[in-house]
């Protein structure tokens, strides 16, 4: 039996509470023990149903270097429950559970890192910078823009792997059979719009909602869905509250999570051309959701134009209404795309080969053999 201490710090989200909640369900019982602790109370709803009874390892913050402060505790928890690895869900909780095993010599417990943003501020990477070399941290990468950036900002490629995020089919059914569109107050025929998440302004999401906005004016059938909570969404519904058309926004906070969004959406607006995680996209496609983005380097790894989505030069002199506009209008290009996409999502995006690669990738770690030994990149992306 292998007993993993999975530790999430304040960065968790939705997308390690669906990741985490796959590898609890799918990794047999029988030989994998899982032990949840946090380093932040707001860690607690990235926890699956099944884990909600964390070990709190709460400090000051909570982020940087200040996870240090709870080596002690939790290197008390590795010894108690005699843990063979950790899961650390953050750059935080990576730094906090490699302090806690310096004073460890009796054995080895090695730290693996799942990273789905390539945006890593310059701060953590110091951070993995000064880990990786040690030979105790690996990082499971969603995607290859992830493992490159990584790459760039001086970690070693030995410890970065590939593994992509799992799309649940059958959750996304069973929320796409449920009255979330009805919760949302959508009517039948209505195109539901949902903009990407993180809401930030450097993203370019007021273009991309004002984009829906004059779309919704002009045809009367398109609903925008503006989720989570954050300063930007705020200041896209205080805009949209002064227009004399109520536009269909749609801003639901914290009622339904992101990945229920993303399940019943018509269309997903991805407005960044920077570095972003692409678990929504792999949602989206598997969802059978159109996907407009603007087209950059983390996005263009798995969506091409016309094939299995639809994608814009951001121009920051002329922003981007008027492509985005263009690409919202045309049903039939959006209809194209989506059989594609969720074809795709069923070969690259598989929760099960998630599982599987995670399995084997805590057999390379325990075994000290290299962390992408038998792991494939399952969109041949090298």
């Amino acid at each position: 039996m292998v007993r993993i201490l999975h530790v999430l710090d304040q960065s968790a989200g939705w997308e390690q509470r669906v990741a985490l909640t796959q590898l609890v369900h799918r990794l047999p019982a029988d030989r994998f023990a899982h032990l949840p602790a946090i380093l932040s109370s707001r860690a607690r709803a990235a926890l699956p149903e099944t884990l909600r009874n964390p070990i709190p390892l709460a400090c000051a913050g909570g982020r940087g270097i200040l996870a240090g402060l709870v080596a002690p505790a939790l290197g008390r928890v590795i010894r108690r429950y005699e843990v063979d690895l950790i899961h650390a869900w953050g750059v935080s909780a990576a730094f906090a559970a490699c302090v806690a095993l310096q004073p460890f010599r009796s054995r080895r417990v090695p730290v693996l890192l799942e990273s789905f943003d390539p945006a890593l501020s310059t701060f953590d990477r110091k951070i993995l910078r000064m880990l990786t070399p040690t030979g105790g941290l690996a990082i499971a990468c969603a995607s290859q823009t992830v493992r490159r950036r990584l790459i760039e900002a001086g970690i070693t490629p030995e410890a970065c792997t590939v593994i992509r995020s799992g799309a649940d089919f059958a959750l996304i059914n069973q929320y796409r059979k449920g009255d979330g569109r009805q919760r949302l107050g959508v009517s039948r025929g209505e195109c539901l719009a949902l903009l990407s998440e993180p809401v930030r302004r450097e993203h370019g999401h007021f273009d991309a909602f004002w984009a829906a906005a004059l779309t919704h004016h002009l045809s009367g059938s398109l609903r925008i869905v503006v989720p989570g909570l954050s300063q930007e969404r705020d200041r896209i519904v205080r805009f949209a509250e002064t227009l004399p058309d109520p536009v269909g926004i749609i801003a639901p906070g914290n009622e339904l999570p992101f990945d229920h969004l993303l399940a019943i959406a018509d269309v997903v607006l991805v407005p960044s051309d920077g570095d972003v995680s692409t678990t929504g996209i792999a949602w989206a496609m598997a969802a059978s959701a159109a996907v407009i983005a603007a087209a950059g380097y983390a996005v263009a790894e798995i969506i091409a134009h016309k094939v299995n989505g639809l994608l814009y030069k951001r121009d920051p002199d002329r922003g981007a209404v008027i492509p985005v506009m263009k690409l919202l209008s045309d049903r039939d290009a959006q209809q194209r795309v989506k059989e594609t996409a969720r074809g795709q999502a069923y070969e690259i995006f598989s929760a099960r080969r998630y599982a599987d690669q995670h399995a084997r990738l805590y057999q390379n770690l325990l075994a000290q053999a290299p962390p992408s030994d038998g792991i494939t990149d399952p969109a041949g992306i090298s």
